[in-house]
C-alpha cells in the first residue's frame, strides 16, 4: 500500500548497522561491543524502524530529510545503547529526532540554473 516510505527504515537500519560495525571492528578483545546483527535482531530495532520512526504525523516529508531522520535515529539509538543508562534507546532516539523534524524538512538541495516551463 506504500504507507511506509522506504527512506526512513533504510536510513535507520543503515545507521544502526554502520555505527555498530565501526565499534565492533575496533574492539580488539571482542568483549566490549556486540555484533551489529545482534543489535538489529534483538530489542526494538526492527519495530522502531518499521513502525515507530515512519509515523506520518512526526516524520519529515522530504526524501533527504527522511534519510537524515533515519540515520540520526539509528546512530542515536546506538549511542544510547553503548553509553546511556538504557539498553533500549530506540524510543528516545526517535523522540529526539522527531523534535528535529522541522529542521530536517528545511534541508534540501537547491536547483541552480534556468528551467523551461513546459
Amino acid at each position: 500500500r506504500r504507507i511506509v516510505p522506504w527512506q526512513i527504515p533504510t536510513g535507520f537500519i543503515g545507521g544502526l548497522l554502520l555505527f555498530g560495525l565501526i565499534f565492533w571492528l575496533t574492539d580488539e578483545a571482542g568483549e566490549t561491543y556486540a555484533n551489529p546483527v545482534h543489535h538489529l535482531l534483538f530489542g526494538y530495532a526492527l519495530i522502531g524502524a518499521f513502525f515507530l520512526a515512519p509515523d506520518p504525523a512526526t516524520s519529515p516529508y522530504t526524501g533527504f530529510g527522511m534519510i537524515l531522520f533515519g540515520l540520526g535515529a539509528g546512530i542515536l539509538s546506538m549511542i544510547i545503547r553503548y553509553w546511556g543508562a538504557y539498553q533500549e534507546g530506540i524510543v528516545f532516539a526517535i523522540l529526539f529526532m522527531n523534535a528535529l523534524t522541522p529542521v530536517l524538512d528545511r534541508l534540501h538541495f537547491r536547483s541552480y540554473g534556468r528551467f523551461k516551463a513546459a
